[in-house]
Order: structure tokens, then sequence, then C-alpha cells
């Protein structure tokens, strides 16, 4: 009995390593993923205590003005965000020398949202809730 079972591991031994050869291996071909894209909307306060555009400063990109009561969507490539706020240089508002520079983290498929704090020395982006939520305060 000892010897039929072994003969019988044997040959089904065989039929395995047979049957894995015949085994069509399906390829796999990685896709390279596209950066992961992200959602930052800046908005600008109609209260503000200045009727000055402020002047958003991305890399890579044309300045964006942003005028009392305005938002901007930007759709940028998750990760670190740097942005430079100044108010416009038009008019009046070219003597007052308000600038700031700014870094956040955003994450991948995010949406976040942001709005222009402007005062006598400060100019600064606030992170705030969606339009229709309550901030989220802890």
């Amino acid at each position: 009995m000892g010897r039929q079972l072994l003969l019988c591991a044997g040959i089904l031994s065989s039929f395995m390593c047979q049957a894995s050869q015949q085994v069509e291996r399906t390829q796999i071909h990685f896709e390279k993923v596209p950066e992961y894209a992200a959602t930052v909307i800046i908005s600008r306060d109609r209260d503000a205590p200045t009727a000055c555009d402020v002047e958003l400063l991305i890399p890579g990109q044309a300045p964006l003005a942003l005028p009392l009561g305005e938002s901007v969507e930007l759709n940028i490539p998750a990760g670190n965000f740097n942005v430079e706020l100044a108010l416009s240089p038009a008019g009046y508002c070219g003597s007052i020398n308000l600038h700031s520079r700014q870094s956040m983290l955003v994450k991948p498929g995010a949406t976040r949202y942001f709005q222009v704090r402007v005062s006598q020395d400060t100019i600064f982006l606030s992170p705030s809730a969606a339009p229709g939520q309550e901030p989220n305060i802890q």
C-alpha cells in the first residue's frame, strides 16, 4: 500500500509539473499613474478692511487678482502648495506694502478652502469651511 501511495504521489507530481508549464502566464503591464490632483479654493470676503485686490502668486503660474467677494478654484498637484500674497500694486494700493508667503500640505483628492485675511499690517490665508458647513474647531 505504501508503494502504491508513493507511486501515485510521483505520478501526480509529474502531472502537476507538466500542467504548470502549460498554464499561460498573464503579463502584467504597469502604466504610469498620473499625479494625484487636489483642489484649493481661495475666497475674498466682501467685508475686508481694504478694497485693494489681492494678488496670488503661485510658482509656475501667472499672478491671479482676487477682488472683494470673489473666489478662485485652483487644480494643483497634491503635496506642498506654496503661495505668495500681495496687495495689487494698482492705484493707491501700490503704496501699501503688504505681502506674505505661505506653504501648506494638500492631500491627494482633497478640496481645501481658504479665506484671504487682510488687516492693517498682515495678509494671509486662513483655513475655512466649505460653503454651507460649520467650521471644524478643535
